[in-house]
C-alpha cells in the first residue's frame, strides 16, 4: 500500500471531445511522501502522479516531480470505483464523504465531521 489517505476525487470530462479522467488529490507514505495528484484516464496504464509543493513551485520537469504512475494505479483505481458507487458515507477515518452528480460528471468531497453531526 502506498496510498495513506484520499483528500478529494473529482470526474473531469476534458471538453466535449476529450477521454474523460478523474483526478486524486492523496497522501503517500514512504521516504518521499508527500502531497500528491494522481491524474487517472479510463484506459488502463494511463496515470499521472504529481507532487502538488512541487507544482505549486512551478517545478514539472521529468526525473524532478514525476511518480511512478504504475506503483499507484491499482489503489488510485480502487478508491475511484469506491466513491463511484457510494453518495454519502463516512470512512473509518471518521470524515464525512460526500457525492454531487451532474450529468456524467462527479465530484467527491470529504470533510471533517462538523459539531454535533452525529457521524
Amino acid at each position: 500500500m502506498k496510498i495513506q489517505s484520499i483528500i478529494d476525487v473529482a470526474r473531469h470530462r476534458n471538453g466535449i471531445s476529450g477521454a474523460p479522467f478523474h483526478v486524486v488529490l492523496f497522501e503517500d507514505i514512504g521516504d518521499e511522501a508527500s502531497l500528491k495528484v494522481g491524474i487517472v484516464f479510463e484506459a488502463s496504464h494511463h496515470v499521472a502522479v504529481l507532487d502538488v509543493r512541487l507544482l505549486a513551485e512551478g517545478i514539472i520537469t521529468f526525473g524532478q516531480n514525476s511518480w511512478r504512475g504504475d506503483v499507484f494505479e491499482p489503489e488510485l483505481r480502487q478508491q475511484i470505483d469506491h466513491w463511484r458507487d457510494h453518495d454519502h458515507t463516512v470512512n473509518d477515518t471518521g470524515l464525512n464523504e460526500s457525492a454531487t452528480r451532474s450529468g456524467n460528471e462527479t465530484t467527491i468531497n470529504i470533510n471533517p465531521p462538523t459539531e454535533g453531526d452525529p457521524s
